[in-house]
């Protein structure tokens, strides 16, 4: 068996660590989001004080899944009131269980017209939460006597809706 000193092969992972990594990017940190400075930040520091590439690599891996989980989480809606008397709510944004207390939070049940029409042609239906929050919506609304129907939903969106209600 062939034995290789840690030395050497500790003076070839500084080279292959000093070769691979980017240089630039430090120089051009301004120029990137602060997401992702921050993610390749704590990638490095992590790194850096664990000696673990492997740990780096996840830590940086769910920084950016937590960070694209908070950009995508917005939701709004815009509402307005047809000539024949439906007041329609237009979502926009994607709905999943990270947005459904805020989704159930948009709509003003006590008040308003009695026929209600919320469009999603601007959202997407991600999961069984965002079918349950939706369901909730419509509760409200026809526990205060107003009626409710759903429109612009893509086909994906319409099949997740589907099996939850089914």
């Amino acid at each position: 068996m062939i034995q290789i000193p840690k030395a050497a092969l500790v003076g070839v992972m500084i080279m292959v660590s000093i070769s691979t990594f980017e240089w630039h990017s430090i120089k051009e940190i301004h120029k990137v989001p602060m997401s992702d400075a921050v993610v390749m930040l704590l990638t490095m520091a992590v790194v850096v004080y664990t000696h673990d590439l492997a740990k780096g690599v996840i830590t940086g891996v769910i920084i950016s899944a937590l960070i694209f989980g908070w950009r995508i989480s917005s939701i709004s809606e815009s509402n307005r009131i047809r000539e024949d008397g439906v007041l329609v709510y237009t979502i926009k944004g994607q709905l999943f269980f990270g947005t459904m207390n805020h989704f159930i939070d948009l709509f003003e049940y006590e008040q308003g017209p009695k026929k209600i029409e919320i469009n999603f042609s601007q959202s997407h239906i991600w999961d069984q939460s965002a079918v349950m929050g939706i369901a909730r919506v419509i509760d409200r609304f026809q526990d205060h006597g107003r009626s409710v129907y759903v429109t612009g939903l893509n086909e994906e969106s319409q099949t997740t809706l589907d099996k939850g209600f089914s």
